[in-house]
């Protein structure tokens, strides 16, 4: 198993993650970035698997002008890129040394790393109701990643539903595909938005995120794109797969039929913070923030000597705000690593920090759409754990006959929820939900799944591959 040793390895090659590794070449330090795609961007700045695969225009200049920065940081001298890598595994060694291990398809790899940034990001926030398992019914985020890395339109018939104002973006770009989507279903009243007025200093210096909103909505009724405010999704219906949706007002009314071929669900986000639980460090629940997000002082180091966080793993923010945590977590690394830095330069990462995140509190806001709505959605015969094909009714039936069971862990020896290969990452909340109602106690005090190795599935051709004699560990 190959054995490489840096500085420093950065798990994440977003916005954040890019950011930190350019400070850190800046100030000598020995780089390398890891990421499952092959090419730096992340999610928000996903790259096609191929040039030229569909016109630059179509996601903004923001993305077109960040493929060849991106580009451009991962060829600097001091920095190793490793794409196609999937991180399953962070192990302290010493006081502070980290082993990071991580596989492709057809092998096991292993760096070790003086310090590591855990700049992980996020993925789509799952939400249990009537259907969700359906083929055809998909997280919004994993629709966008399909554009954007494939080009591939999702098919057919498309509406978009939940409460984050991504989703108008992405409606938006359905548009610029020629395939608009036959509508947008908000849980939001329309006034909503006026929580921005609430923070005015804040929403003015961040207006170029509000104005994006509003061309995605002047875009889509252009085209006839109807939106319903105040509504949500209560069931996807079908055989093989979707066939038609049914929707009504937030506060009650009405059934509302959809015929359609695809649905894009979008309620928020989840932080990966696998690694970071994996290693020991403490995170909190942060119910519309992403979950369980990794506590970290002001400098982004969290409480395990030599590990750092920037991005989504500290609370959903967006490119901005990672962009911030990453060059200020390296900043500190540096710093800790003994290289001269500049103080002034501290003191501007972290007030740019601070915008960043007090922007990113008030967009957590305006999309949460609230605790009531969400527990409503599912009823005994809904999926909780698709993995292992658990239904709400028989979880809610073994938490009624087995009185000791308080957390999340215990819940999963009896059940088998968070056993099947997301490993909880689509259950967990919804799981951490019904202990907290069955039992009157904070959802967040049923815990996370404890993250063991590997945290990630990994092909049996790359663990064949690995021998024991390659690790003493």
């Amino acid at each position: 198993m190959p054995e490489l040793r840096y500085d420093l390895a950065i798990v994440g090659g977003g916005p954040g993650g890019m950011a930190a590794a350019a400070t850190a070449a800046d100030h000598g330090l020995r780089v390398a970035v890891l990421d499952e795609q092959e090419i730096p961007g992340g999610q928000i700045y996903r790259r096609p698997f191929a040039e030229g695969l569909f016109p630059a225009d179509r996601f903004g200049r923001d993305y077109q002008e960040a493929g060849p920065a991106l580009r451009a940081i991962a060829m600097r001298e001091g920095v190793t890129w490793i794409g196609g890598a999937s991180v399953f595994g962070l192990q302290q060694r010493g006081e502070a040394a980290f082993a990071v291990l991580w596989n492709t398809v057809d092998r096991v790899s292993k760096l070790l790393a003086e310090r590591v940034l855990v700049a992980a990001g996020c993925f789509d926030m799952a939400v249990p109701f009537p259907g969700w398992t359906l083929p055809g019914v998909m997280g919004a985020g994993g629709m966008q990643a399909l554009l954007k890395g494939q080009g591939v339109l999702p098919g057919g018939r498309i509406v978009l539903a939940g409460s984050h104002p991504l989703l108008l973006v992405i409606a938006a770009q359905l548009v610029a595909f020629d395939q608009p989507p036959l509508a947008v279903i908000l849980t939001q009243s329309p006034t909503r938005a006026g929580i921005g007025m609430r923070a005015p200093v804040t929403a003015l210096r961040n207006i170029g995120v509000f104005r994006e909103g509003l061309i995605a909505c002047h875009t889509l009724r252009r085209v006839g794109v109807p939106i319903h405010f105040g509504h949500v999704v209560t069931e996807a219906r079908g055989g093989d797969r979707l066939e038609s949706i049914g929707f009504r007002p937030v506060a009650g009314g009405a059934l509302r039929d959809i015929t359609c071929d695809t649905l894009g669900v979008g309620y928020g986000f989840t932080a990966s913070t696998e690694l970071i639980r994996q290693v020991g460090a403490p995170c909190r629940w942060s119910r519309a923030g992403g979950g369980w997000i990794a506590e970290h002082d002001e400098d982004m180091r969290t409480a395990v000597p030599g590990v750092f966080v920037a991005g989504e793993v500290a609370g959903i923010g967006g490119a901005p705000t990672a962009r911030a945590e990453g060059a200020l977590a390296a900043l500190s690394i540096a710093r800790d690593a003994g290289r001269r830095v500049d103080a002034g330069r501290v003191r501007r990462a972290r007030g740019e920090r601070a915008r960043r995140r007090r922007f990113a509190a008030l967009l957590e806001r305006l999309a949460d759409p609230g605790d009531d709505v969400l527990r409503t959605l599912r009823d005994s015969d809904t999926a909780l754990c698709r993995c292992e094909n658990v239904s709400v009714g028989d979880f809610r039936a073994t938490l009624a006959a087995n009185p000791t069971i308080r957390s999340a862990d215990a819940a999963k020896l009896l059940t088998r929820t968070g056993m099947g290969p997301c490993q909880g990452r689509f259950c967990h909340r919804a799981v951490m939900e019904e202990i907290g109602a069955l039992r009157a106690i904070p959802a967040e005090s049923a815990g996370a799944f404890h993250a063991r190795m590997p945290v990630r599935p990994v092909p049996l051709a790359a663990m064949a591959a690995f021998h024991p004699a390659d690790d003493t560990d």
